[in-house]
């Protein structure tokens, strides 16, 4: 399979807290205890999962782990019971809890449908992502052991108000997400979904002989160290298992491959478990043209901070006054033993996935 690259060169866009405006205080209901991280949680468990949120910061889901095994997400646990943050359109923050969190695509519009920042609109900035639907806290509008449904803030940056629905049953986590716009005008979005897990995970798409892959994107933050990550096919999963990385010290590895499965479904291995991820296949004619159906993104090799993104679209469309666009997704956590390669991987996954 033939690798095509297309290179972009970007200033790094990170923005300081700001220390005005959306302040929030702790859900009273989360009693948080120093010496456990996942005593600020809310927490769903059963028999054979524990699932992780922070409804004070976005609703983001920082925890997924068997009952006696290892988080699965990557995530910074420091940050779990920290004071919710407070931010300004003016000045909006990006903090990285990481973990599970849903965005609005394409990003290209993330500050384009809205008013209060000139600056930003004007730029057409890229980042960082709506702060009222990912940092601002939400509220709990049903909780069950095994269930929980929380509600966003109505959002003055995307017009959007976002409700999640999230639930596990066995091994299984469900997500629903509703977006209604709350605007007396039109908006156009769709449903971004991003799970992280960290760098060193082994990640697998279907793939088509083709290959599905609409494109590659590398971004050489430091040139002189930020190399290519390659992809493969093997055996119907496209992936990212390069050989070479395991002998190579001294660089960074990185690159964003947009594609279309040739199945709703996107597997990692990680941390002592098999993770799939699974949704209903959105055709090709409702995905923006600037983003695709399954985005990976893959930050590896010699730096902290290393990352998988395993992302997955909606459709895009337009959203009139009072109406809602909605994405469900569901996901698998098997335990399993660390498997030495590409090979048997495959094999265990093609196993589950029957």
């Amino acid at each position: 399979m033939k690798n095509i690259f297309f290179a972009t060169a970007m200033a790094v866009l990170m923005t300081a807290v700001s220390c005005k405006s959306v302040s929030q205080e702790q859900d009273s209901a989360v009693k948080a205890d120093p010496s456990n991280p996942e005593s600020s949680l809310l927490i769903l468990k059963n028999q054979e999962i524990v699932l992780g949120i922070l409804p004070d910061v976005g609703g983001h889901i920082v925890l997924l782990r068997s009952v006696d095994g290892k988080n699965i997400l990557q995530t910074d646990p420091k940050l779990w019971s920290a004071p919710a943050p407070m931010f300004s359109v003016e000045k909006p923050p990006f903090l990285g809890y990481n973990g599970h969190i849903y965005w609005l695509g394409p990003q290209k519009g993330w500050w384009s449908q809205q008013d209060l920042n000139a600056d930003k609109k004007k730029q057409n900035a890229t980042w960082p992502p709506d702060p009222y639907l990912t940092l601002a806290k939400y509220e709990i509008v049903a909780q069950t052991a095994d269930s929980v449904k929380l509600k966003s803030p109505a959002s003055p940056v995307s017009g959007l108000q976002m409700l999640k629905e999230f639930s596990i049953k066995g091994n299984k986590v469900f997500l629903k997400v509703t977006a209604t716009n709350i605007r007396d005008s039109e908006v156009s979005w769709d449903i971004w979904s991003n799970t992280r897990l960290p760098g060193n995970a082994n990640v697998y798409v279907p793939a088509s002989k083709e290959g599905g892959v609409i494109k590659i994107e590398f971004t050489a933050w430091t040139p002189d160290k930020d190399r290519v990550l390659p992809y493969d096919i093997t055996d119907g999963f496209l992936h990212h298992d390069a050989g070479m990385l395991a002998a190579d010290k001294e660089h960074v590895f990185t690159s964003k491959t947009y594609m279309y499965p040739s199945a709703p479904c996107i597997a990692a291995f990680c941390n002592g478990y098999l993770f799939i991820k699974k949704s209903e296949l959105v055709p090709k004619n409702k995905i923006h043209p600037d983003q695709a159906f399954v985005e990976i993104y893959k930050l590896t090799g010699n730096i902290q901070g290393t990352l998988s993104e395993l992302e997955m679209h909606g459709a895009y469309s337009a959203v009139k006054p009072g109406e809602s666009v909605s994405f469900e997704e569901n996901w698998e956590l098997i335990p399993c033993k660390d498997l030495p390669g590409t090979a048997d991987r495959i094999k265990f996954l093609k196993e589950k996935l029957k």
